[in-house]
């Protein structure tokens, strides 16, 4: 949870939220303990709503306070899953990509292609990314 926190100060407007859960799965299966977050595709939305997922990759997003949602809006899905082998110490930067299960293919706002919309009234979203992992052994990529 010590990530999800950190992530929390990109934005420190208090604008309305709407109740958000949902569930991140990574090849078609539930991912446990990844951190989500939500960039607005409105420049005017500067506030990032986070969540981190149990074991059965369900989540709630939190904006202001612990599980208040997010504003409506459509949204660019970032995912950090932590690859929990590996000593992690509070790098921050491009550095943290290595520390991803993911090896940063949703990392970055910029070119993560997972997108999705909050609506009035409470939402369940589903985020469904590829296991880039897979990919990547079949391509001799990573062991």
């Amino acid at each position: 949870m010590a990530t999800v926190l950190g992530l929390i100060g990109c934005g420190n407007e208090r604008l309305p939220v709407v109740p958000v859960q949902g569930t991140l799965f990574v090849g078609g299966k539930p991912a446990a303990r990844a951190n989500i977050a939500l960039h607005s595709l409105d420049p005017q939305i500067v506030a990032c709503p986070v969540g981190y997922t149990e074991a059965d990759g369900s989540f709630r997003l939190m904006t202001h306070e612990l599980d208040d949602g997010a504003p409506v809006g459509d949204y660019v899905v970032t995912v950090f899953w932590r690859d929990e082998s590996m000593p992690f110490d509070g790098c921050a930067g491009d550095e943290l990509v290595k520390h991803d299960l993911l090896h940063g293919a949703y990392f970055n706002r910029l070119t993560s292609p997972l997108r999705t919309i909050i609506r009035p009234g409470s939402n369940t979203i589903t985020i469904r990314a590829d296991d880039v992992r897979e990919r990547m052994r079949k391509s001799g990529t990573i062991d």
